[in-house]
């Protein structure tokens, strides 16, 4: 799920007229939250996941036409993303603290009344930066990352389920820290196509990369370097399957797009 926001207007060219849109400031929640994921479903009407930082719950919150519907899903730690499918049934993924630094990766969706949740990765301090897309069989793809504050060596990592298991691979795990603040999304083809961030410890680089599966082999290129904390990132696809990025530089905080 992308935490881009765009500004819309129409333009029309036969006339030259400007329909200009305003926007609408809804309070839906108070407390102490992070930004989550928003999606739209059929009815075009929004969804949306945070996570409460106080309590470390997720919270799902949909509007069905006339009221804004709360419902709360799991236990929450690190980032968490949603995206819909073409039934409008929320698929998730979200790193759970399940103990103490006791942190994995999770999938889950939901089956009428009922939240299914699901292990995908048991290696202890996996999930965070996680990212997830639909297939063209409504099969989720997530990418994350295997880090932690004190880890030595974390990882960028991908899974994605066939319809009967999940299957989970390492993607980079060159230099110290990679897999920092991940974005996925598929082609044509339903191949993965990842954004990330790794970091140098030697020169304290950080460097925006592109990843890509192309049906036998994982193709690793870089797009851009920073020597600031984060870069942030997202990726989509286009009907031509090439890759488009927005991101941020924040040592000048400029908007970037590749």
């Amino acid at each position: 799920m992308k935490y881009i926001l765009t500004a819309i207007s129409v333009v029309s060219i036969c006339c030259s007229v400007v329909i200009a849109y305003d926007w609408h400031y809804y309070i839906l929640d108070s407390g102490h939250y992070f930004g989550g994921p928003i999606d739209t479903d059929s009815d075009d009407n929004p969804h949306i996941l945070y996570p409460n930082s106080d309590s470390k719950i997720m919270i799902y919150k949909y509007y069905d036409g006339d009221e804004w519907i709360e419902e709360y899903v799991d236990e929450w730690y690190g980032r968490c993303s949603m995206v819909l499918d073409d039934q409008d049934t929320p698929h998730i993924s979200f790193r759970e603290w399940t103990d103490e630094y006791m942190m994995y990766c999770y999938y889950c969706y939901k089956d009428g009344d009922e939240w299914v949740i699901e292990l995908v990765d048991d290696e202890q301090y996996s999930g965070d930066f996680n990212d997830i897309v639909l297939d063209s069989n409504g099969y989720p793809h997530i990418s994350y990352t295997h880090s932690y504050v004190y880890l030595e060596d974390s990882d960028l990592r991908y899974a994605y389920f066939d319809g009967s298991e999940w299957h989970k691979e390492v993607v980079d795990d060159e230099y110290d820290d990679q897999g920092d603040l991940t974005s996925i999304a598929l082609d044509s083809n339903d191949y993965p196509h990842i954004t990330y961030v790794k970091f140098e410890h030697y020169t304290n680089d950080r460097y925006l990369n592109y990843t890509y599966w192309d049906g036998s082999d994982w193709n690793i290129e870089n797009i851009d370097i920073d020597d600031d904390w984060r870069i942030y990132n997202s990726i989509v696809i286009d009907s031509q399957d090439i890759p488009h990025v927005a991101y941020i530089k924040q040592d000048n905080y400029d908007l970037m797009y590749a």
